[in-house]
């Protein structure tokens, strides 16, 4: 079974439990070289992600954990790309996306969002940060897609600036996934609060009545 019907598979698994929309990861076609995992001798179970394929398949974790590429099979185009995406019928965000010619192609392709991130540094090494390509992706696909930014939120304070560049959602997995492993459910809540009590303190600073009211005069690059 080829690459593009194993995509066509999961995505129609995705329809059928009931999802409303697809996260697509666009730059990632094999995992980042990681040498504190090659080091610690880290391996995944494939049962952990055992669930997203058909029962009983043979899983390849090349595969599982190369957005279903093996590394010599040729990156998808964008033509490509779109052409699959048009056989579903829920929106999709176009994740990893650092340059605003991705990001056009990536709106011309019919993504509804474009999430802006750099995988928290973990897949090269060198890449800008997300907040640094925000304006200008965001000044390239105003009003034709959602921007989301992904990577580096660990404060309120850093969801009121990436706002204020043009982001209409942040992403906050890490902060989360921290909550959650130290306290479980109670502390993914605590960290929702504390972001919530942050993003209020600093808009009240800032002098902005709401998170409404901010634009790119909220942030001064030259006092970072």
């Amino acid at each position: 079974m080829g690459s593009e019907q194993n995509f066509l598979n999961i995505i129609h698994r995705y329809e059928d439990a009931g999802y409303r929309a697809l996260c697509i990861t666009c730059d990632c076609p094999t995992p980042g070289w990681r040498e504190r995992n090659l080091t610690n001798r880290f391996n995944i179970d494939n049962a952990a992600v055992g669930g997203n394929y058909p029962s009983g398949a043979e899983i390849d974790m090349e595969r599982a954990l190369g957005q279903l590429y093996p590394q010599e099979e040729p990156v998808w185009s964008w033509a490509r790309l779109a052409e699959l995406m048009s056989r579903t019928r829920l929106p999709w965000i176009a994740k990893g996306i650092l340059t605003v010619e991705d990001a056009t192609a990536a709106v011309q392709a019919g993504a509804s969002a474009i999430a802006v991130s750099n995988h928290g540094g973990r897949q090269l090494d060198g890449v800008p940060s997300p907040i640094e390509v925000l304006p200008s992706i965001a000044m390239a696909v105003k009003g034709q897609a959602q921007i989301v930014l992904d990577s580096g939120i660990r404060r309120g304070s850093d969801v009121v600036k990436a706002v204020a560049l043009g982001a209409d959602v942040v992403m906050i997995g890490r902060l989360v996934a921290y909550g959650l492993s130290a306290a479980g459910e109670r502390g993914v809540d605590q960290v929702l609060a504390l972001l919530k009590g942050e993003i209020q303190t600093t808009l009240t600073l800032l002098g902005r009545g709401g998170i409404r009211d901010l634009d790119g005069s909220a942030v001064a690059w030259g006092a970072r």
